[in-house]
């Protein structure tokens, strides 16, 4: 895919898509705070990244410019500005293996990985990247991925896990957001028959510093991943106009939040909400099973569920 094309999320592989996450979690908090990065932390970065300084510029201005993690895919065709050796395709072929052959419970060493690569670039007529290279994208890949596919989930979270060492506690606002869901304590009727219909769920997102809920969505169907990403969108959008339609004089805060802080449910876990959160930057956190204490904020909010 080149620059500017559009496509669905989902239409993107993974391999791309891992390369453009590479560049998105060194990028992205220099231009978080929304000042102009230092020449310092654009010389780390392009170190990080493997790539000329120049490029490290070029792809900020387009991160700048659009801060949505696509932006940051590597052109489909020809050899990318700034990489002295490599081409999308190679990129793709160092995502992959590091995904499928370094981070596997199998936990071959760094050299195994060299030989894989350089096995899957001759297979198809591709220039084999030097064990310097593939160590920069390997410092810049996911810890966390790559320490749950070596050695389990569990110690990923020990170790690295972002509820511990990235989210609590918060110091600002929409820093992590909690979203959980709760049946409403009351049933809805037709108007004309005054026969029941169902009861709504509420789907609820609580921003942990302030304690303010900072978004909402009310359906009678069943929680699902729709559920989340619409309660999502109620915390982005600017909601001046719709208290204004509601005669409301109020102020209500709204904006991307840093992270997002979700149960294991299957709703929680869908690819298209994932990819969604990861396409603006968003963390997602799964608090671990049997420990309500890690969603403490929204649990409280929701209360148990009415009878």
């Amino acid at each position: 895919m080149r620059r500017g094309a559009r496509a669905e999320l989902s239409d993107i592989s993974p391999e791309l898509w891992s390369v453009a996450k590479a560049r998105e979690r060194v990028l992205r908090p220099l231009i978080r705070d929304g000042g102009r990065p230092e020449a310092a932390a654009i010389v780390e970065a392009a170190k990080q990244l493997g790539v000329s300084v120049q490029w490290t510029r070029s792809l900020l201005r387009r991160f700048i410019a659009d801060p949505r993690t696509s932006v940051l895919l590597p052109d489909s065709g020809g050899r990318p500005r700034g990489l002295a050796i490599l081409d999308a395709r190679v990129e793709a072929v160092i995502a992959e293996r590091i995904r499928t052959h370094y981070a596997t419970p199998q936990r071959p060493p760094f050299g195994s990985l060299i030989a894989a690569i350089a096995h899957e670039c001759r297979r198809q007529g591709l220039a084999v990247p030097v064990p310097r290279t593939v160590r920069r994208r390997l410092r810049a890949a996911d810890p966390v991925a790559i320490l749950a596919g070596r050695e389990g989930g569990k110690v990923a979270r020990a170790r690295l896990g972002p509820v511990k060492a990235r989210f609590e506690p918060a110091s600002r606002p929409l820093q992590l957001v909690q979203i959980d869901h709760t049946p409403a304590d009351l049933i809805i009727v037709d108007e004309i028959h005054r026969e029941p219909i169902g009861r709504p769920w509420l789907t609820l997102a609580i921003d942990v510093f302030s304690r303010v809920i900072a978004g909402y969505y009310v359906s009678l169907e069943a929680p699902s991943s729709l559920s989340v990403a619409l309660c999502l969108a109620h915390v982005v959008t600017e909601k001046a106009p719709w208290l204004a339609r509601l005669g409301i004089e109020a102020s209500w805060p709204s904006g991307l939040p840093e992270a997002v802080h979700l149960d294991n449910a299957a709703e929680f876990h869908a690819a298209a909400l994932v990819r969604g959160c990861e396409e603006h930057g968003i963390a997602i956190s799964y608090r671990p099973v049997a420990t309500p204490h890690y969603g403490g904020h929204v649990e409280r909010l929701v209360g148990p569920a009415p009878l």
